[in-house]
């Protein structure tokens, strides 16, 4: 599996109203808003957005947006995937949970959007290239990072998470991350919950099943080989914890999912 790759990368104008979703996609994606206004709903909670903010959409989370009926938004979009980005996520302190960024540097994101649009639509050479523009588009989001450690979000909340983003493919245990975060179990569980919504043992479920459905999505990988790729032991046990979290087998989910191609620049996506 890549450990980052770029999906795809497009530009819209929306129509007063426009909207998408409720739906889930299989990737990260992030819009930066360039110009106008609209709502984002992830999680039951809404945000009213404007030029020079952006909202992540993580994978398998239901969210929702539209565009301002009087002031439409025009933005452009992201999609990325791989084994580094939820480390890179966490890096920028954008989740489910927090998934609204603002530009410090509203001129340089641009620049960096600008500059994708033009790799997208080289023929050779543009992965590096579009991974190179959405570091830079991320770097001039930073500042919404900053300061990394607070009361909300103590640093060894971001130190297991980045844990959990580097080793979740062998077979860590709870008590592993608290002690890489130099934290105790409790007090961890319950960053967790204030932060993410669940447990240390769900998060680390929740990028573990992340990973394995890009792997079925991405790749000719057995089932088999997937689950151990991803950190369980058991492959019965990994089907059968795919089924109760996503309503279908990992054959299924290969099904409906499967993809091997990866537009980079595009258009009309909602």
């Amino acid at each position: 599996m890549d450990a980052l790759r770029v999906w795809h990368f497009g530009r819209e104008d929306c129509r007063p109203g426009h909207a998408f979703g409720p739906a889930v996609r299989n990737h990260f994606l992030i819009h930066y808003i360039c110009a106008g206004r609209g709502t984002f709903i992830c999680e039951g909670r809404t945000y009213e957005l404007a030029a020079g903010q952006a909202f992540l959409i993580e994978p398998h989370v239901v969210t929702e947006y539209r565009a301002d009926h009087a002031d439409p938004w025009r933005y452009a979009w992201i999609g990325f995937a791989g084994a580094a980005a939820p480390e890179l996520m966490a890096w920028v302190r954008a989740s489910s949970a927090q998934p609204v960024l603002t530009a410090t540097d509203p001129v340089r994101a641009m620049a960096a959007l600008d500059r994708m649009a033009s790799c997208a639509a080289r023929e050779t050479g543009r992965e590096l290239a579009m991974l190179g523009c959405l570091m830079d588009f991320l770097s001039a989001m930073q500042g919404n990072a900053a300061p990394r450690h607070t009361a909300d979000e103590p640093s060894y909340l971001t130190d297991a998470a980045r844990y959990i983003a580097q080793n979740y493919s062998y077979p860590i245990t709870v008590a592993e991350i608290a002690a890489h975060a130099n934290v105790s179990r409790s007090c961890l569980f319950r960053a967790f919950k204030a932060a993410h919504g669940c447990s240390v043992q769900d998060y680390l479920l929740r990028i573990r099943l992340s990973a394995a459905s890009e792997l079925l999505c991405t790749t000719a990988l057995s089932v088999t080989e997937i689950a151990y790729s991803c950190g369980f032991s058991d492959a019965n046990y990994f089907s059968k914890i795919f089924l109760k979290k996503k309503n279908m087998s990992p054959s299924h989910y290969r099904q409906l999912n499967r993809t091997g191609d990866f537009s980079y620049a595009s258009s009309g996506q909602s």
